[in-house]
């Protein structure tokens, strides 16, 4: 109870932005039309086993996925569904400035409301 208070206020107070998953390379974590909270980034880089929003190298899109190595100033990301996905296998490690921030919660119809802090 005590995150979904701390988390709204966040959200109130611009702390969080929302975004809308748009495709299916996260299932069975987050699945199609789910909301995600993001806290962003300052300056960092994500945690190992981080859900987390990045910028696409390639065409500047965000993209929604799970933090899988961390190197000295860079990073790299999976997919969580790898069938036809597309993530560090395909556009290589990310540096400080394609971090855009971590996941915090995700809602979705089919799945409620789910802390994203402790999945992995």
């Amino acid at each position: 109870m005590l995150f979904c208070a701390r988390e709204l206020v966040a959200l109130c107070l611009g702390r969080r932005t929302l975004a809308r998953v748009t495709g299916a390379s996260m299932a069975p974590t987050l699945e199609v039309g789910a909301v995600i909270a993001v806290r962003r980034g300052r300056g960092g880089l994500p945690t190992l086993g981080q859900v987390v929003v990045v910028t696409d190298p390639r065409d500047g899109r965000g993209l929604v996925k799970r933090c899988s190595s961390v190197a000295a100033d860079t990073f790299a990301v999976a997919s969580d569904n790898p069938h036809g996905a597309t993530d560090s296998r395909t556009f290589g490690s990310l540096s400080r400035s394609d971090f855009v921030g971590v996941a915090r919660w995700s809602w979705s119809l089919r799945g409620g409301l789910r802390d994203l802090r402790r999945t992995s």
